[in-house]
């Protein structure tokens, strides 16, 4: 198994097995479909980050806990690197304050660069889901008459194997000439 340093992380990162001591029980909070999320500082020798922990499990963590996480993953949350269990993760409790520990490097602190580009990504996903007018207009330009040099239903160059090509399956081809 290949351990990761707090230093190490990058946003997007998975599979991550780490071991750290926990510093500060942060915040806790519930969110909307009813589940609960703790927040901890944590370090190891490299350097502390924010670890968020889902549902019960992190109720049983205090201070001068030392933890090893399997299948963790790094992400961006409001311009901060955090760390997570996975799905499929782990965290267990592995001894009391005995893990030598560095409070600096904190990877956890904002980033307004990343927070610009995490808010633009954001916008981006928010305009796809909710079209505009505009983005409807452009989905569905208004289309020349039938039969006008550009219209879709009119005849092109050939198709390959000496057959017209067609656009619209909406209009039949002329009939077959002899």
């Amino acid at each position: 198994m290949e351990w990761t340093a707090i230093r190490d992380l990058k946003p997007g990162m998975r599979n991550l097995n780490l071991t750290f001591i926990v510093l500060e029980i942060q915040r806790f909070r519930t969110t909307r479909d009813g589940r609960e999320v703790r927040t901890f500082k944590v370090a190891d020798r490299s350097g502390s980050i924010l670890f968020c922990q889902w549902d019960e499990s992190g109720a049983y963590l205090e201070p001068g806990d030392i933890c090893e996480v399997s299948k963790g993953y790094a992400s961006l949350w409001r311009g901060r690197l955090l760390l997570y269990t996975g799905k499929h993760g782990a965290m267990k409790k592995v001894g009391d304050f005995c893990l030598e520990f560095s409070e600096t490097p904190f990877m956890s602190e904002p980033i307004p660069e990343l927070e610009q580009q995490q808010s633009k990504l954001n916008a981006t996903v928010a305009d796809r889901r909710s079209p505009s007018p505009h983005a409807a207009s452009r989905a569905n330009p208004p289309q020349p008459p039938i039969g006008s040099p550009g219209a879709l239903g009119s005849l092109s160059r050939s198709g390959g194997a000496g057959r017209p090509l067609y656009r619209n399956p909406t209009v039949m081809p002329p009939a077959s000439r002899p």
